[in-house]
């Protein structure tokens, strides 16, 4: 009994690590949380502008004319669906890389998500008016900030590797980076072509995702036949 009192002295009197006076750090996680609401309720939004025809209806042959009147709509819907869930997927690979997390990441991360929860209204904008050349330019100029701002939010995290995990090798970084690069690059051209046809820079808008998913699924399609083999 008399031993194990010195050893309890011991432990009550141990110096204690300081407590931390320093801002708390904020897990890479909980970002990807919160931009995973974001986006599903974005693209949940996106189908608010689509309105389910209700006047001078007169009877059943009258609905397929109605329905076909909501192309624009329907157009704008899937265009601006398929890229957020282009810009959802970019932002998921990157922060499968970030580990750590700063007030720099955390701000130009809201930045980012700012721009996303606009989408709806740009899409809702061109599915009224998209034949008009400053609403197109208006809708490209957008996505062009998303892109710039995802680009942005990942050349800091990635400057010798500040916030990534130490095993991203350089050649990755810049694979990454030239993806990024790619789809804003291409909505810059849509936006110029829309100085000449605004018929021409809405099919790009149309097409432009296809260079940013055509490769993923090649790259998803090579990748499970390799593990099967």
């Amino acid at each position: 009994m008399t031993a194990a009192r010195p050893r309890a002295a011991e432990r009550i009197t141990s110096p204690q690590a300081p407590p931390s006076t320093g801002p708390p750090q904020l897990s890479p996680h909980r970002l990807a949380f919160l931009s995973d609401g974001v986006f599903a309720i974005a693209m949940t939004l996106l189908v608010l502008a689509i309105e389910v025809p209700s006047s001078g209806i007169v009877g059943a042959p009258d609905v397929p004319r109605l329905l076909f009147e909501l192309w624009p709509k329907f157009l704008s819907y899937v265009v601006s669906f398929i890229v957020l869930g282009v810009y959802w997927e970019g932002h998921h690979g990157q922060f499968h890389f970030i580990q750590r997390a700063d007030p720099i990441l955390i701000w130009l991360n809201m930045l980012f998500l700012m721009l996303i929860a606009a989408v709806p209204f740009s899409a809702a904008l061109l599915a009224r008016y998209g034949i008009q050349r400053t609403v197109v330019l208006f809708y490209g100029a957008h996505l062009v900030a998303v892109g710039a701002a995802q680009l942005v939010m990942w050349t800091y995290a990635t400057r010798a590797g500040r916030l990534v995990r130490a095993e991203l090798a350089p050649e990755a970084v810049r694979r990454e980076t030239w993806r990024v690069l790619t789809t804003p690059s291409i909505y810059l051209i849509a936006m110029l072509l829309s100085l000449v046809s605004t018929i021409l820079s809405i099919v790009l808008f149309v097409t432009a995702p296809l260079f940013y998913i055509a490769p993923s699924l090649v790259r998803g399609w090579t990748r499970a036949n390799t593990v099967e083999r």
